[in-house]
């Protein structure tokens, strides 16, 4: 376990770590992000799953019950975990490109805020000592693969990155959708309805100079 960043309380980084520190953690982070009320409590986890998906760190989905059912609780939820220590993509992924740290920041900040709808954010943290981190959301329900036909807010099946011949149209208007969204992010954040801070939060690069300095070599 390890105890920093934004809730100051120990937390998993492991699928095992997760079963083994089970409902008393869930409730005391679930307490934590505001996501349950106090008067509430997760009572019981079960059906943990790690599985491969994407590149940017291990996932597994679990199953949990509530003292209390409310409609805006989920039961089936998805965790988002890093790679395990000593392995290239560990390096890369969290200490050469940093790209937990947005991520968790995003959610725990700015999920209410944006234009389009994200999985609900129920706990995440980071650890910058350590680059140890979780995120848990609600489980999203994607298709069966390879169906067809769907109803007005179903959501389709999760396609495989870079096989864009595996989608309806091969591509286009599933672009054009996620263009419009960051489109609309994009003039969100110009008319500042994001959040006061994002700026502080995702920091851009200074400018590129317009001259090269004549200092480099060659030159």
């Amino acid at each position: 376990c390890w105890t920093e960043d934004y809730y100051g309380i120990k937390f998993p980084y492991t699928k095992d770590m997760i079963v083994e520190m089970g409902p008393e953690w869930l409730t005391q982070a679930f307490h934590k992000s505001g996501v349950l009320p106090r008067d509430n409590a997760v009572t019981k986890i079960s059906d943990a799953k790690e599985f491969v998906g994407g590149g940017a760190g291990l996932k597994c989905t679990f199953t949990v019950e509530y003292k209390k059912d409310e409609p805006y609780l989920h039961k089936k939820l998805f965790c988002k975990l890093p790679h395990k220590p000593g392995t290239s993509d560990r390096y890369f992924v969290s200490c050469m490109w940093n790209h937990d740290r947005p991520e968790i920041v995003f959610n725990i900040y700015l999920q209410e805020s944006v234009s389009f709808r994200v999985p609900k954010f129920y706990f995440g943290d980071i650890s910058a000592a350590t680059t140890n981190f979780v995120l848990i959301t609600e489980s999203i329900p994607w298709a069966e693969t390879g169906k067809k036909d769907f109803s007005p807010g179903e959501i389709e099946p999760a396609y495989d990155k870079y096989k864009d011949w595996e989608l309806p149209d091969g591509g286009p208007m599933y672009y054009l959708a996620c263009c419009r969204a960051l489109g609309k992010m994009a003039g969100y954040h110009k008319q500042k309805r994001l959040h006061k801070s994002v700026d502080e939060m995702f920091p851009m690069p200074d400018p590129m100079p317009r001259e090269l300095p004549k200092t480099l070599p060659a030159l």
